[in-house]
């Protein structure tokens, strides 16, 4: 594959104008799936409201994971990576879409700066449980007790989580057995600090980081829909090495929502409404790499370290992924988790109506663009008018001038993506 690099990568065109509003997601759970080598990096946010003596998790993990294996992370982090990849609405004009070459071929672009990258001691827990049910580890961590379980027969775990307070159902022993016929161990969580006021309010707690050797990519979400009723909501964030690309879902359908479109409405209940949609499937909301977005969000690119930190190291070209997953009760399956090595660049991204660009873009929902509608024809010929002068002017006493530069770099970013010229 072919990247191209533009000096700072904050550079786009047009202008960001809002995010959907954080009642959008409000209700999903947020996870992130770094994947490098063999090794997988799951960091998972807990956005936890209710009494904080209430609060346990149970996560089936890999065995042999260890206390070293187990880490907080800064909530930041996470809402890094939601206001970087959430849909975006944004205002085009036609100048922004306009872009104009110089005689010659389109590649020499003369002084631009530009490159071109080839990259192919807690005590244990009370309640005995039997001889089943072994504690490998008992520790502490921030505001958490964690507790590394190993088991032979599910009823016996059942049993121990429900002495322990980890009521995940009446009828878990037989997917505990599964995972234990699997070979998982099992982390346990519950919270140390007590809140007074956090049945009234989310209590914001440290996302819990897991680090671990594995052949399978997979996330465990069954547990989960033991106790629901309805649909959950996931919002799955991938990382993941050069030459991976971008992460999928195997055993859930997926689906597009339209994109690139013009939208004369809220973009929030309109968005949400394709949400609801969903039915036991998934959709990719943001797939690119992690230093690149057009536009982007007022926080602009991902920060390496906050990648590292995340769990690819290693990677001087990652690839990123963002996941919608919308599941029942009757997803009697873990997420499996793939990396095709594709490198799709999309994101969604929704443009305010203008009535100058109707014969260029269609509005949500439609199928062609309007044939009679407003174009930018007139105005795009003007500015190649100018365009040519400039270049013109420039050029009479040789060299690269500041005027040949603005020109080289608007035929780049053409090149690199970041216009949506759609001129015939």
């Amino acid at each position: 594959m072919i990247q191209l690099l533009i000096g700072a990568a904050h550079a786009f065109c047009g202008t960001y104008v809002a995010g959907p509003g954080e009642e959008l997601y409000n209700e999903s759970s947020q996870v992130v799936f770094a994947r490098e080598g063999n090794r997988t990096t799951l960091t998972l946010a807990n956005d936890f409201a209710g009494n904080t003596a209430d609060f346990a998790m149970v996560i089936p993990v890999p065995p042999g994971l260890d206390e070293e294996g187990v880490r907080l992370v800064d909530p930041s982090l996470i809402e890094s990576l939601d206001s970087f990849s959430s849909p975006r609405l944004v205002e085009y004009t036609c100048e922004d879409l306009h872009s104009w070459y110089p005689p010659g071929p389109r590649f020499q672009l003369g002084c631009t700066d530009y490159m071109v990258m080839a990259t192919d001691g807690m005590a244990s827990e009370g309640g005995d449980a039997d001889d089943s049910v072994t504690i490998e580890a008992t520790f502490s961590e921030g505001e958490y007790s964690f507790t590394l379980v190993s088991a032979e027969e599910g009823d016996g775990l059942q049993s121990w989580l429900d002495a322990n307070g980890y009521s995940i159902g009446d009828e878990a022993a037989d997917m505990l057995q599964d995972y234990i016929d699997g070979g998982s161990w099992f982390l346990t969580a519950k919270v140390l600090i007590e809140d007074p006021l956090s049945s009234e309010r989310p209590l914001w707690l440290s996302p819990i980081q897991l680090s671990y050797e594995s052949d399978a990519l997979s996330l465990p979400i069954r547990l989960g829909t033991l106790n629901s009723t309805g649909y959950q909501e996931l919002i799955l964030y991938g990382l993941t090495a050069e030459g991976e690309g971008a992460l999928g879902i195997s055993n859930l359908r997926q689906v597009e929502i339209d994109t690139d479109c013009m939208l004369d409405e809220e973009l929030g209940p309109w968005y949400r409404g394709k949400l609801d949609e969903l039915e036991d499937a998934w959709v990719i909301e943001h797939s690119w790499s992690p230093y690149h977005c057009d536009p982007c969000t007022p926080g602009g690119t991902l920060d390496p370290q906050t990648v590292v930190e995340l769990g690819v190291v290693e990677s001087e070209y990652p690839h990123f992924s963002r996941i919608f997953v919308r599941y029942s009760a009757n997803q009697q399956q873990d997420l499996q988790l793939y990396a095709g090595g594709m490198y799709d660049q999309t994101q969604r991204r929704y443009i305010q109506a203008n009535p100058d660009l109707e014969a260029h873009f269609r509005m949500c929902d439609a199928e062609e663009v309007l044939a009679e509608g407003g174009s930018c024809e007139a105005q795009w010929a003007e500015l190649d008018v100018q365009a040519e002068q400039q270049w013109q002017e420039d050029n009479e006493g040789g060299g690269c001038s500041s005027g040949q530069s603005r020109v080289a770099l608007a035929g780049l970013a053409l090149l690199a993506g970041l216009a949506l010229r759609l001129r015939q």
